[in-house]
């Protein structure tokens, strides 16, 4: 019987706008980091709001249940 085959595989590389990505949530990483609690605790409610309503999306359209 022949010896299993140790196949390993590497890619590397960027995919299309992967730095615009990255510097905007390096940012937003470092302009959350100076909010005030009071200011960081509206944005998460709105950021929990909008993913309720993104949610709510997809299931009115039968993507998920």
């Amino acid at each position: 019987m022949p010896e299993p085959l140790d196949l390993k595989l590497s890619f590397s590389g960027t995919i299309p706008g992967e730095q615009i990505v990255v510097a905007l949530f390096n940012y937003l990483v470092q302009t959350r980091a100076t909010m005030s609690q009071e200011t960081r605790d509206a944005w998460d409610k709105r950021g929990i709001e909008a993913w309720d309503r993104w949610v709510d999306f997809w299931k009115t359209i039968g993507v998920i249940k």
